[in-house]
């Protein structure tokens, strides 16, 4: 099973909390970013932000801990990683070098909390843990194992080109009933192979069996050749970032972790796609009441932040 899925069913059986779902996966690696920007550049000579960033990663790895998650280190080291590469030019004396030279002990720490987490959600079963390692090495290839045989993957109804882009954001903004959109392939599957009624659990539904069950046979090769498409343009935007303000890399950085999806499960990279294009138009309408309010009836002028040696 997938967690990817399992964060995206609060979209889809929210009842109003799924935007909340939406504004913390935005806001979360934000956060994040932020956190490594106080922590590992010179921003100020005071330490308040310092300590206040070193507080907030500690609960993060705190609530992470006990929450059971087996991947709940992953958004943490792919922020401190993002930062690192966005600010390669300014941190390359310092901040990278101090990683390559302690990412064997960063590697072994990472694994020592992976085994803590599993640990807790087990009850320090070592036979619990082992299967759980076990299932999760074996469900990188699930939706193969339950969509071809006896031909699950042609009971699935697939859906235009406008509903898979657009009806996620379409439902979120309440202009379309939940029964237009597709509901996440990979939950539909297993029920279908399971023999089961309405469990909200699935296997990623990778590109080629979303382009086959949407499209056809021919529709599913042009679809995984767009999907490479869009997930080498998004590498390209990441890779030549290191000159933009803060404010424009976070926003590559969200839409690099995206599409950086796309091969493991499209329509989870294309719901994140329209949780940054909401929030975007959300942070715009407050941008622009707020300017009003101040009565210049514009956006702000203010240059962004520059980046800081570190």
């Amino acid at each position: 099973t997938t967690e990817a899925i399992a964060a995206d069913c609060g979209f889809v059986v929210g009842g109003g909390f799924g935007v909340i779902n939406r504004i913390i996966q935005i806001c979360f690696p934000v956060s994040v970013y932020c956190t490594m920007y106080f922590l590992l550049t010179r921003f100020s000579s005071h330490q308040r932000e310092k300590l206040l960033a070193r507080a907030y990663l500690l609960l993060l790895i705190i609530f992470g801990l006990l929450s059971g998650s087996r991947s709940f280190m992953l958004p943490i080291v792919y922020g401190f990683y993002f930062f690192l590469f966005l600010n390669r030019k300014t941190c390359k004396e310092s901040m990278v070098l101090m990683y390559t030279k302690h990412s064997k002990r960063l590697i072994v720490v990472i694994i020592a909390l992976l085994f803590i987490s599993l640990g807790i959600k087990n009850q320090f079963n070592i036979l619990g843990i082992v299967t759980t390692l076990i299932e999760r090495a074996v469900s990188y290839g699930d939706i193969y194992f339950a969509a071809y045989p006896h031909g699950i993957i042609k009971d699935i109804q697939g859906v235009g080109l406008i509903n898979f882009l657009f009806g996620d954001l379409l439902r979120t903004l309440r202009l379309v009933p939940p029964e237009f959109v597709q509901q996440p392939i990979g939950f539909e599957i297993y029920n279908l192979a399971n023999n089961t009624v309405g469990i909200l659990n699935g296997p990623n539904p990778r590109h080629n069996i979303i382009g086959y069950i949407n499209w056809g046979f021919a529709g599913s090769i042009i679809f995984s050749f767009l999907c490479g498409i869009t997930l080498s343009l998004g590498r390209n935007l990441f890779y030549n970032a290191s000159f933009r303000t803060h404010q424009t890399k976070i926003v590559v950085m969200l839409i690099y972790a995206a599409v950086v999806n796309i091969e493991t499960d499209p329509a989870f990279s294309i719901a994140t796609l329209n949780n940054i294009l909401f929030m975007g138009m959300a942070i715009i309408i407050v941008k622009f009441i707020m300017g009003y309010k101040l009565g210049t009836g514009r956006f702000s002028n203010e240059p962004a932040i520059p980046g800081e040696a570190c």
